[in-house]
């Protein structure tokens, strides 16, 4: 009989033994921060109207607080949608638009989007993200026909359109 509470006494042991080990497992998988690598949203143009695939040259620029390269997009073409960083600390992004043909005509649009930025918590242990509710927008006429604001929220979900861009075709 005694070999049998001999047993029955490590069978507990091991149990306990593995109960602590999968309780410490648990507690060091549940302090991994998992930040996101890119805490910048996004806000998505696409193109409609007559010129619903452009042929021209883009190139799409800001004013640039830190020196940087201003130009957000450089020179692209047979584009029908393209995506642009959204500031998190001011009110306002203004955005240059410049239109180049291939005949050598140069347009450039200004366009202003006027926006509440929100901080956006993942964990406490990461910075904030922000997203943006786009209250405006303001734009000049040389190339651009309109923008039609269709989602006025900007998160990390990019497979929304936020702008409707239509721009003006372009004669030599």
């Amino acid at each position: 009989m005694p070999e049998t509470h001999e047993c029955v006494g490590k069978s507990w042991r091991w149990l306990g033994l593995a109960l602590v080990i999968f309780q410490a497992a648990f507690l060091i998988s549940c302090s991994t921060i998992d930040c996101p690598f890119n805490n910048f949203v996004y806000s998505k143009y696409k193109l409609a109207g007559n010129v619903s695939n452009l042929t021209d040259y883009l190139t799409i620029s800001t004013d640039k607080l830190d020196g940087s390269d201003p130009d957000l997009i450089n020179s692209i073409t047979e584009v029908d949608s393209f995506m642009l960083p959204m500031s998190y600390n001011r009110p306002e992004d203004v955005l240059y638009f410049k239109r180049s043909t291939s005949g050598g005509m140069t347009i450039i649009d200004t366009v202003t989007v006027k926006k509440q930025d929100t901080p956006h918590f993942e964990s406490i242990d990461c910075n904030p993200d922000y997203f943006h509710h786009i209250e405006s927008i303001r734009y000049t006429h040389h190339g651009i026909d309109s923008i039609v604001i269709k989602n006025r929220n900007v998160t990390y979900d990019d497979s929304k359109t936020h702008f409707e861009i239509y721009f003006k075709v372009l004669s030599l």
